[in-house]
């Protein structure tokens, strides 16, 4: 004879697993919160670790919920702009189901810093200003020979004899 699961904790414990799978179902039911005002985009670069994150990446990370924390971002992370959402983006966040939305860009010997670069410019095309997606753009390429410890290949010798 098989018991219920309620019947297995027993009788005293059965009234209070049932409150807690009735408070869980109401939390399932409930629409979900507005909102936050201040939504935030991060522009990342990866932390390199041995066996994790091996290759550099740039990361885009979206807040899709006011619980979001910085702190989960810093562990993993080097932040190096942060900008509020704009409305569209906003938008999109009512659909997740997630605390965060990461789009990452590998840099390797296929996909140079200046195309990854690029890429992220055209894709921020649709929602953020010319003027700051330049920003954003030369603030990542500073911080990218920083923390990665590459060295900058962009700048011109020049020789007196």
């Amino acid at each position: 004879m098989e018991k219920s699961q309620v019947e297995v904790f027993g009788n005293n414990h059965s009234e209070q697993l049932i409150e807690l799978i009735k408070k869980e179902n109401k939390k399932l039911d409930k629409p979900r919160e507005p909102l936050h005002e201040d939504l935030l985009c991060y522009y990342t670069f990866s932390k390199l670790t041995p066996k994790i994150m091996k290759k550099q990446c740039l990361n885009v990370i979206y807040d899709n919920c006011k619980e979001c924390e910085i702190r989960w971002i810093n562990r993993s992370n080097h932040i190096v702009y942060v900008r509020k959402q704009t409305e569209k983006e906003k938008s999109d966040a009512v659909e997740q189901n997630r605390m965060y939305s990461i789009y990452r860009m590998f840099i390797d010997e296929k996909h140079n810093i200046e195309s990854v670069l690029q890429q992220n410019f055209n894709a921020d095309s649709n929602n953020v200003s010319l003027e700051e997606r330049e920003k954003i753009r030369e603030i990542c390429r500073q911080k990218y020979f920083k923390i990665y410890n590459v060295p900058n290949r962009n700048i011109q010798l020049v020789f007196d004899f």
